[in-house]
């Protein structure tokens, strides 16, 4: 099932990591990160959507791009209809976009670990359906932070901030 605000509990050794992707989907971008042995990959691009007729959806920067302001309206659980034809929910449309951004990041398609940074404000039930959508397009071990947490994990364990340390989160 899924993980909330579960940061890891010790950083592994260099010779025991394996593939860990950190996901973002925001208002305006997207990003997914690669941490692997080789070293780390940074992918960030517009969070635009183009949608095909066959259900298809990918994040894309070209300025036609369906543009969703992901962080106040995935809570909302009811369907709109798509400019391509059928409905679908902002949670349905924001897994997908997970997953075109997991598809175009050049990770394995099903890497060891997928830490998605979801905005701090969402509650367990819409981060729960995220999770439950997000299975529904094969990624089934994604944990979730909430984007405050996610910074702060990040911070701490690959800075090794020993002091307080402070997130402020502009949205």
């Amino acid at each position: 099932g899924p993980h909330h605000d579960t940061p890891p509990h010790r950083v592994p050794e260099r010779s025991e990591m394996t593939t860990t992707v950190g996901l973002k989907v925001g208002s305006v971008t997207a990003c997914a990160v690669i941490e692997a042995p080789g070293g780390r990959t940074v992918t960030c691009r517009s969070s635009a959507l183009r949608l095909s007729a066959d259900g298809g959806v990918d994040v894309t920067d070209e300025a036609d791009g369906l543009r969703i302001d992901f962080p106040e309206l995935v809570p909302n659980p009811t369907p709109f209809g798509l400019p391509t034809g059928g409905t679908a929910t902002v949670a349905e449309l924001y897994a997908r976009a997970v997953r075109a951004l997991l598809d175009r990041s050049g990770g394995p398609a099903n890497p060891t670990r997928i830490v998605l940074a979801v905005p701090a404000h969402w509650d367990p039930e819409v981060v729960d359906r995220i999770s439950g959508h997000c299975a529904d397009r094969g990624i089934d071990n994604v944990h979730t932070l909430a984007e405050p947490v996610a910074a702060a994990t990040w911070l701490r364990h690959f800075h090794g901030a020993d002091e307080p340390v402070l997130v402020f989160d502009m949205g």
